[in-house]
């Protein structure tokens, strides 16, 4: 509307050639720097792998979300699109709403956050201000893209970090699983008098009602035996 047009407009009387310069420099970190940290491999990425997980699942997420879907579903007309007369060395050919630069560069933000990173969100989220700041003052987004790339990147960079968290737990609940399973273990054997398999262990009380509900989880008495092991030591 008006007021998005308006404030751009604003913007410009900030013009000058150093100015410029500026914007454009930074406005390039957003589809260079931040892709390269979310991929894991600038200087302010950190070693650790799940951290550079985190950040790749919510880059995938916000481009999923915002190139993929929210920009063809509004299909916005940029604003240098609709005012012809403001013009910078600096094209953009996909739709305005929402902004991907801004969406990725909150998404990496998101992330770090999540991760812990208690200096390098801030640093990032700096960086991420100016990024935004550059897109409305080169004219190729309006204020709500921003605001929509800022809520849309936040978003994907928090669920990239809980999908990955979720993930993990599960895959580490499933090694617990097999490393515990009674069925593997040297202890488990079949009990002819009661015709049934028992566990050869003294287990307590608290124990025993988890062995019976089958919720034992990091056995301290778990042994691990092939199949033949465990077949041969039953007979």
């Amino acid at each position: 509307g008006n007021r998005n047009t308006n404030f751009l407009d604003w913007l410009q009387t900030l013009h000058s050639p150093i100015v410029d310069k500026m914007m454009l420099g930074i406005t390039h970190l957003g589809d260079a720097e931040f892709l390269d940290r979310v991929g894991g491999h600038s200087a302010f990425d950190p070693e650790n792998e799940k951290e550079r997980i985190d950040r790749g699942s919510g880059i995938i997420i916000d481009v999923i979300v915002c190139n993929g879907i929210l920009k063809n579903l509004f299909a916005r007309t940029r604003p240098f699109d609709v005012n012809e007369a403001v013009h910078f060395d600096y094209s953009a050919k996909d739709f305005s709403f929402p902004s991907g630069h801004t969406a990725a560069s909150f998404a990496a933000v998101a992330a770090l956050y999540f991760a812990g990173k208690k200096k390098l969100w801030k640093v990032s989220l700096v960086l991420a201000v100016l990024i935004a700041f550059s897109r409305m003052y080169l004219y190729v987004h309006y204020p709500t893209d921003i605001l929509g790339g800022v809520l849309v990147g936040l978003g994907a960079g928090a669920a990239g970090y809980y999908l990955v968290i979720t993930l993990q737990e599960e895959l580490e609940g499933g090694r617990k699983m097999a490393q515990t399973n009674c069925e593997s273990c040297m202890n488990y054997e079949y009990d002819e008098e009661y015709d049934y398999y028992v566990c050869m262990k003294n287990l307590d009380e608290d124990e025993m009602y988890r062995f019976v509900r089958g919720e034992f989880r990091d056995c301290p008495y778990y042994q691990f035996g092939d199949e033949y092991q465990i077949v041969r030591k039953q007979m």
